[in-house]
């Protein structure tokens, strides 16, 4: 992938989201940090959301905390699917309070 011309946000959130799949959350959240460097642009909801379950397998709560609000900004906290894994990443994180003020809206 390094060595691929012509990285699309697609490509890279299609990374980011196998990496997730196939167990490496540590990879999923380096090749976001590269991609966020690189590119100093917005990432996408599947990025997003492979970011967000990466973060709660890891337990990185203050990088849950950013890409929630990252999901404001950019206008994804109205989907269901971003809500949910915030639920679930803040839960992971032990953070159970912060996944009752996402549940609460």
């Amino acid at each position: 992938f390094d060595r691929a011309t012509g990285k699309s946000s697609v490509s890279w959130s299609a990374i980011i989201s196998g990496y997730v799949k196939n167990g490496q959350p540590e990879e999923a959240i380096n090749l976001l940090s590269k991609f966020r460097t690189e590119h100093q642009c917005c990432f996408d909801l599947v990025a997003l959301i492979s970011a967000l379950k990466a973060c709660g397998d890891l337990a990185l709560l203050v990088f849950c905390q950013q890409l929630h609000c990252y999901a404001l900004k950019a206008g994804f906290s109205c989907y269901k699917t971003v809500l949910n894994t915030l639920i679930s990443a803040y839960s992971k994180c032990g953070n159970v309070e912060l996944a009752w003020d996402v549940f609460r809206g």
